[in-house]
C-alpha cells in the first residue's frame, strides 16, 4: 500500500509504503522516465543497479527495482 509522499526531489518522489502481508514499512522512490533524455534515463537506471549492489550499514538497503506500465522507475528500499 503506497502512502503519503515523504520527500520530493528534482527527478522523483519518495513515498512511505506498507506491505499488507506483514505491515513492514518501506520507502518507494518513483522517477518518471517519460520526459527524460536518454542520458538522464540511463543514469536513473544505473542508480538502481548501483544501489542493489551496495551492502553497508550506513546505506539504505535496496529491496527491488522495476519500471511500471506508466514508464516510472520504482526503487523499493528499507
Amino acid at each position: 500500500e503506497v502512502g503519503p509522499a515523504i520527500s520530493k526531489g528534482s527527478f522523483g518522489v519518495v513515498y512511505k509504503c506498507v506491505r499488507k502481508s506483514d505491515g513492514r514499512v518501506f520507502a518507494l522512490k518513483q522517477v518518471s522516465l517519460k520526459e527524460m533524455k536518454r542520458v538522464d534515463r540511463q543514469e536513473a537506471i544505473d542508480e538502481a543497479r548501483m544501489l542493489a549492489q551496495m551492502n553497508h550499514p550506513h546505506i539504505t538497503k535496496h529491496i527491488d527495482s522495476f519500471i511500471d506500465a506508466e514508464d516510472k522507475l520504482n526503487i523499493l528500499m528499507e
